[in-house]
């Protein structure tokens, strides 16, 4: 099995290349290719759960993260597998999970790639990536609110009120769920836009009988909050 604190020391590493020269072909096959390797082994909760997010090589590789899904260089391919190892270690690992919420306040540039995802029209998997990892980070009490989570709340609340379902739209209600759930400010614009407030009223109920389980569980509970606000 592979060491993976010695993988992410060695990406680390890769990365610092990169970086100081990130036109060059080779580095950047280099590190795609151990982002593919690390992708491997932090779904494995034995190598996920025992990392230390504050552990100076952890805590190196999580910041060099936040930097490379900040550039707008950084290539698609590269986001892609960061997205990920990042959803790998959060869903199995809490601490980092709140070190990435609170700490880091990554779930923020976690939505731009989302946006550079509808942009750029990369497909349904590439949504679905980011959103499932915005899923996991909001759930934590220490996530950190800011410009971005009203934006983030418009783009849920067209994709739960559309006509047609998609297939993320599970992601989109945890996401929306959690929101309600973390923050009364989120309650209030939805209850103050009497349009939307029934639209996604009308919808929740519809969700009451869907197949989904996480649909169904996450619709009971933001009724529950919105109400119980106001």
């Amino acid at each position: 099995m592979t060491d993976i604190d010695g993988l992410i020391q060695s990406i680390n590493t890769a990365i610092l290349d990169y970086c100081a020269n990130p036109s060059s072909p080779q580095l950047s096959y280099n590190l795609e290719e151990q982002l593919t390797v690390l992708v491997r082994e932090s779904a494995l909760i034995d190598n996920s759960g025992r990392l230390k997010p504050h552990v100076s090589h952890v805590e190196q590789l999580l910041y060099q993260t936040y930097e490379l899904l900040s550039a707008s260089s950084t290539p698609i391919t590269i986001r892609s597998k960061l997205l990920l190892y990042l959803y790998n270690l959060s869903q199995y690992n809490v601490k980092i999970r709140r070190y990435l919420s609170g700490d880091l306040q990554i779930a923020g540039i976690v939505y731009q790639n989302l946006k550079i995802a509808l942009q750029q029209h990369l497909g349904p998997q590439n949504l679905i990536d980011n959103l499932r990892l915005l899923q996991v980070l909001t759930y934590e009490k220490s996530l950190v609110l800011a410009d971005w989570t009203t934006e983030l709340l418009q783009f849920l609340l067209n994709e739960i009120t559309r006509a047609n379902d998609q297939e993320w739209l599970p992601y989109c209600v945890a996401i929306l769920c959690n929101l309600v759930c973390r923050s009364k400010a989120v309650c209030s614009k939805i209850m103050k836009d009497s349009k939307i407030h029934k639209a996604l009223c009308k919808k929740l109920l519809e969700f009451l009988q869907n197949s989904s389980r996480t649909i169904v569980i996450c619709s009971l509970t933001m009724v529950g909050n919105i109400f119980m606000h106001f």
